[in-house]
């Protein structure tokens, strides 16, 4: 996050450099216009009633007058002022009997959601209404104009089958907010509270789910199903309290063809798999993806299932659970896996369990280095280390200290260069 405590009008060729621990940096540098104007904010005020135009003064009062806006609100920022608001079933693509609200259809719709700081803001589906959507969506993003969807500071209350169902979209972002109450009733449908679905087409590229709730779902993952998404952040998050009925998905559910996603300082508790299972295509031909510094408090199964999956790294984790690898062993392994100052505790030998077709040295896949295991003790019931274990804070583990994460920049960096043009 960037705050920019006094913007300037004649501002242009911001730069912002952004270091790691090591003291190592990269810079990215872009033109960016300020105004003292008004006419990019759109407000909406559930409580007000009077001549609606749009300013703070004189709001929209509902979801529905947002999208009878059309595209002449594409790139507009809209502030929801405290309230509850019905999500109206509104230009929805999805076929198959259940209906979203589209932001996709006729050149697109507004698709900055803020909820007012300081407020409360609710968004209201079919849970609560049968008459309300079912969830929103972006199914056609074959449309530039779509990209960069932003939602920040409201709740998404008792969708069905997903919050959010993503279709090849860029740069979508959650930020700060909260899926309550997903249900879906079967194991089909790749139901969760963001769904990424496109197993053929291109990548979607930079979307982003931070610092967000995922609470209360009955047969849903929290984060997935996650299909061909590429350079995807995960981090942050809370997973929690998931209702079997009857069957169980992870929390966080990567899928198909997914690549360099980083799942990041995330909290799975209350959910009966944590982020890999056996039950179908989870890290199906997914490559160079990340694992680290997220608290499972549940079983973390059913890595490779199905043999391909390439290249991950899993570090600095705490598992309380089972930690299994499948369909591994010399001569058939992919991999390779990383696996480098977790914290397991659980009651296998080693802290994980291998299954694996062919020859008897599953660790020829696996790269494991200073792991901490051990069947219980290790850890409290929040996940933080206790008694003797304590020494290993800020090596072993998802705990961190801020001078170990944030580190501190040299203070006369020398730029070499700066980064233009595309980012992708």
């Amino acid at each position: 996050m960037i705050t920019w405590i006094n913007p300037q009008t004649s501002a242009s060729n911001i730069v912002v450099t952004v270091y790691d621990k090591d003291g190592d940096f990269t810079t990215a540098t872009w033109s960016i216009t300020v105004t003292d104007s008004t006419d990019d904010f759109i407000f909406v005020n559930s409580s007000y009633s009077g001549t609606e135009t749009g300013s703070i003064t004189q709001p929209y009062n509902s979801v529905q007058d947002i999208m009878d806006l059309g595209s002449a609100a594409l790139n507009k920022i809209v502030y929801y002022r405290s309230g509850s608001y019905a999500v109206p079933n509104d230009n929805s693509t999805y076929v198959g009997g259940a209906t979203g609200c589209g932001l996709s259809a006729d050149g697109g719709r507004a698709h900055i959601w803020i909820g007012y700081p300081g407020e409360s803001v609710t968004f209201n589906m079919s849970g609560v209404n049968a008459s309300y959507a079912t969830w929103f969506e972006a199914i056609d993003g074959t449309d530039a104009t779509l990209n960069g969807i932003w939602f920040e500071n409201v709740t998404i209350q008792s969708p069905r089958r997903a919050g959010w169902w993503l279709y090849n979209v860029d740069y979508f972002t959650m930020y700060n907010c909260t899926i309550d109450d997903c249900l879906w009733n079967d194991s089909g449908g790749n139901p969760g509270g963001v769904k990424i679905m496109d197993n053929t087409g291109p990548f979607s590229y930079y979307n982003y789910i931070v610092d967000s709730n995922f609470t209360d779902f009955t047969t849903a993952h929290g984060i997935g199903s996650l299909y061909h998404t590429n350079k995807m952040l995960i981090e942050r998050n809370l997973i929690s309290g998931q209702s079997a009925n009857p069957y169980t998905l992870p929390a966080i559910a990567i899928k198909d063809g997914n690549q360099y996603i980083t799942v990041r300082k995330n909290q799975v508790v209350g959910y009966d798999r944590a982020i890999a299972e056996s039950l179908n295509a989870v890290f199906y031909k997914c490559l160079y993806n990340e694992i680290c510094y997220n608290y499972f408090a549940e079983q973390t199964g059913g890595f490779n299932r199905d043999g391909n999956q390439g290249t991950t790294w899993l570090y600095r984790n705490t598992i309380v659970g089972n930690l299994t690898f499948e369909n591994i062993g010399e001569g058939s392994c992919e991999g390779p896996w990383y696996l480098e100052n977790n914290v397991l505790q659980n009651s296998a030998t080693g802290g994980i369990t291998y299954y694996y077709n062919c020859g008897s040295n599953p660790s020829s896949c696996l790269n494991l280095a200073s792991n901490l295991n051990a069947s219980s003790g290790i850890v409290d019931a929040s996940g933080n280390l206790q008694g003797d274990y304590t020494s290993y804070l800020g090596t072993a583990g998802w705990q961190i200290d801020e001078s170990e994460y944030y580190g501190t920049p040299p203070s006369t960096p020398t730029i070499t260069g700066v980064m233009t043009g595309s980012i992708r």
